[in-house]
């Protein structure tokens, strides 16, 4: 009985293409016809590792192998087939127990001891080729040239040595991607959280690295392993490279990073590809560490780290030395410069809940008027629940013609049991089967049926926005208004004037409050602790001033 024969081909190296595959396949089939076998399949994987054995043709071929499609497997060399040696003597006993024999070109009819030999120089030729690899990148890295990839903030240089040859490693800084870096650490380190910094980035329309959208994970990474944004040390003109190493999971066949001892990572220079200060890299040290600190003492739980503790907190700039204000006890704002460091002459403090008040009061009394509020509300309740009746009776109707559709198509079937011919009603009985079909299609394409809205809703409103600044204060939505409130304020800087405190106000809520401002309209606090405050819009805006 004639042999059904396979042939199985693969090629993974960069050096080598689709016309290795063919080649494989040439000498395969050459020797296919020698045997006088019968060739049956071929199984192929192209760009694929033979350390791995998520191949999608490997996987077919054993497969087909288990299912007893064939007798023989061919292939160029064992090293084909696998360089792994595990795997190969695996792949081995699994074609012997189906009774299937292995040939290869180079080696012939393969047994045992040629997968023993053969196994231990394919494992030694991979570990060989990771160990020049490692030296290769090694001596990259020494003369402060890229190891692989390239950062978020700088571009690849494009050389050619004298005769044609490329240069690689070579990265330049991309000046508009190195201002969006300076942007995620100096808002890091005025206090606003990845989550936050991602949201404004993609709200303005940056693109993260690679052209995606940012993530929190994209800006904090892994400390530990010098991933994310504010953890690559490349910013500060330090190249590191080796911090970990990459072994594969025998279970699953993925690779698993693990950190190499500190000892053993390698630091180069690279000062003309600085883009942060040492000093500001500091301070992100610092917060990073605080947090990790608070998570820890928090018995892990990250959120409790992240959490605002109060609704303005990572907005207040002091206006003297640009420095945070912080709480300096239970009630009041002062500069923390001042009081940490002593650097700073503003020792002016502002009380808590006036700030917030300045800040958000204007955001109830103007923006948000209760009166105009009351006319929209009521109009919309009117438009919405019209609209859910009018949705709520076409539904009803259609349910009324569904019912008298099946009771039609009851009456045709009776009439045919009771003896009509089928064919004198049976372009009625399509008909309303067609007509079914349609109806039943509108009904499940059909919103669901809406809450009707209560027309009390603008007095509900008002009791809310009333008490807007206690709501926002509230444990269990701080954290949510906090990061509401960094979507339309950039910054509250305090500005000493006299014995008090100037607030000047950025962002699209100062342009907003600024709009919504009647004539001559002081503002709610003008005659409370002779507080000032400067609304100046943000990009775009043209900066508006006024005295109170």
């Amino acid at each position: 009985m004639q042999k059904r024969a396979v042939i199985y081909a693969r090629y993974s190296s960069d050096l080598q293409s689709d016309a290795s595959i063919e080649d494989q396949i040439r000498l395969a089939e050459r020797l296919i016809v020698d045997r006088g076998w019968e060739l049956t399949q071929k199984y192929t994987d192209h760009g694929v590792s033979g350390a791995s054995l998520l191949r999608p043709g490997y996987q077919q071929l054993f497969n087909d192998a288990r299912a007893g499609a064939f007798d023989v497997v061919v292939a160029e060399s064992i090293d084909r087939l696998s360089r792994d040696q595990e795997h190969i003597a695996g792949f081995h006993k699994a074609m012997s127990f189906a009774g299937i024999t292995i040939f290869t070109s180079s080696e012939g009819e393969i047994n045992e001891l040629h997968i023993g030999l053969k196994g231990t120089m394919s494992a030694l030729y991979l570990k060989d080729l990771a160990d020049k690899t490692r030296r290769g990148l090694e001596g990259r890295i020494r003369k402060g040239k890229s190891g692989g990839g390239i950062a978020y903030g700088y571009d690849v240089v494009e050389k050619r040595s004298a005769d044609g040859t490329p240069i690689r490693g070579d990265r330049t800084i991309n000046a508009k991607e190195a201002e969006i870096v300076r942007q995620i650490f100096t808002r890091y380190s005025d206090g606003a959280s990845a989550r936050a910094i991602a949201h404004r980035l993609n709200k303005e329309g940056f693109s993260g690295p690679n052209g995606g959208k940012w993530s929190p994970s994209t800006i904090n990474g892994n400390w530990r392993r010098g991933t994310g944004v504010l953890n690559n040390e490349l910013y500060v003109g330090k190249l590191v490279w080796n911090r970990q190493r990459f072994i594969k999971d025998p279970a699953s066949g993925k690779r698993q990073a693990r950190l190499n001892p500190h000892e053993k990572w390698i630091y180069e220079d690279v000062t003309e590809l600085r883009i942060i200060e040492d000093e500001l890299w500091h301070e992100v040290k610092q917060r990073q560490q605080k947090l990790r600190k608070m998570i820890i003492d928090n018995e892990g739980r990250s959120e409790l780290a992240r959490r605002p503790r109060y609704l303005l907190s990572g907005l207040l700039k002091c206006g003297t030395c640009g420095g945070g204000f912080s709480m300096i006890n239970k009630d009041r704002y002062g500069c923390s410069t001042a009081r940490n460091k002593a650097t700073c002459e503003n020792k002016l403090s502002i009380r808590k809940d006036k700030l917030e008040q300045a800040v958000l009061g204007g955001l109830r009394d103007n923006l948000m008027q209760p009166e105009a509020y009351q006319a929209f509300v009521e109009e919309f309740t009117r438009e919405f629940n019209r609209q859910s009746g009018e949705q709520e009776h076409q539904n009803k109707l259609d349910k009324q013609e569904l019912e008298q559709i099946e009771s039609n198509i009851r009456r045709g079937l009776d009439a045919i049991n009771s003896g009509v011919a089928p064919e004198l009603v049976k372009d009625e009985l399509n008909a309303l089967a067609a007509r079914r079909k349609s109806v039943r299609a509108k009904l499940e394409a059909a919103p669901p049926e809406r809450p009707r809205l209560h027309p009390n809703l603008s007095l509900l409103y008002k009791d809310k926005i009333t008490n807007l600044i206690e709501a926002l204060n509230a444990p269990e939505t701080i954290a949510e208004a906090n990061g509401a409130v960094r979507q339309l304020i950039e910054s509250v800087r305090l500005v000493p004037r006299g014995e008090s405190l100037q607030i000047e106000l950025y962002g699209e809520l100062a342009a907003l409050l600024k709009l919504s401002e009647e004539p001559k309209t002081k503002h709610p606090l003008a005659e409370t602790e002779g507080v000032q405050v400067t609304m100046v819009a943000g990009a775009g805006f043209e900066p508006t001033t006024f005295g109170l």
